[in-house]
């Protein structure tokens, strides 16, 4: 059993010990990955993009133009994974811990939901059964935290939620646990510059919605391994990241020094 299937297992088991349970336990049949789309355009752009990201983006736009190889036009914006696999080491990423309240994850939940309406209102109210019968919190936390990734920071969960989509799109094997660290690390640095999450509400609010995100594509994931429907749900994934985020997840690799460009 590998590392992640562990994971995954360790993860089930805190909610389904008593019962026979799987990932299947809290899929909701009828989504997709482009059913995640708003969500996570939403998260990126206005709790993230649109004071961090963005800069980025145009500092690298300039470097571009002065003749600094990259993977895509030059001005074009760039996801968080892309420039974090065409950035240099930045050593150790910064800490960037919130405490979730009740509220906080009801409020996520809340969001949620209403922009799943907006995209796909046929299965609003399975989505809100299923997260009132489970924890979502602690199935994140059962399938990340063997890879030292703590459920209370921001760029934690941003990589976890990277990681897995990457892994997804590209049918990837179990990550390295320094792969997973080194990528944190990049992703952190990113977050931290421009101040867009420097205040802890806002990582709660973009953080919880991660998770969710994270173990809904998850679920997915793991249907679709059952269902023989895999290449066709990667490759939702791969659109999604593309579309949404502006990440080509098929031109990057996971190494143990972290996310590199192919």
């Amino acid at each position: 059993m590998t590392i992640w299937t562990k994971a995954i297992a360790a993860g089930m088991a805190v909610l389904f010990a008593a019962q026979s349970a799987c990932a299947q336990d809290f899929f909701m049949s009828g989504t997709s990955p482009m059913d995640l789309a708003p969500m996570t355009r939403t998260i990126t752009n206005s709790a993230i993009n649109k004071h961090s990201l963005d800069a980025i983006s145009r500092r690298n736009a300039a470097r571009d133009r002065s003749g600094v190889p990259m993977s895509a036009a030059a001005g074009t914006p760039r996801g968080i994974l892309t420039q974090a696999a065409t950035q240099p080491d930045p050593g150790r990423g910064p800490a960037l811990p919130f405490h979730a309240s009740a509220a906080d994850q009801q409020r996520a939940k809340d969001a949620f939901l209403q922009r799943l309406s907006a995209k796909n209102p046929s299965v609003v109210a399975q989505a809100r059964d299923q997260m009132a019968r489970h924890d979502f919190d602690r199935i994140y936390a059962g399938i990340t935290r063997p890879f030292g990734l703590s459920p209370n920071d921001a760029g934690d969960v941003m990589t976890a939620y990277l990681v897995l989509g990457w892994m997804v799109a590209n049918g990837a094997p179990d990550p390295s646990i320094s792969g997973v660290r080194a990528a944190r690390d990049h992703v952190a640095s990113l977050l931290a510059q421009g101040g867009a999450l420097a205040d802890p509400a806002t990582r709660a609010a973009v953080a919880e919605e991660l998770k969710l995100l994270f173990v809904i594509m998850h679920s997915g994931w793991q249907s679709a391994r059952r269902e023989g429907t895999l290449g066709q749900y990667a490759n939702g994934v791969a659109r999604m990241f593309a579309t949404q985020n502006g990440d080509d997840l098929r031109r990057i690799v996971l190494t143990d020094g972290g996310f590199r460009a192919r």
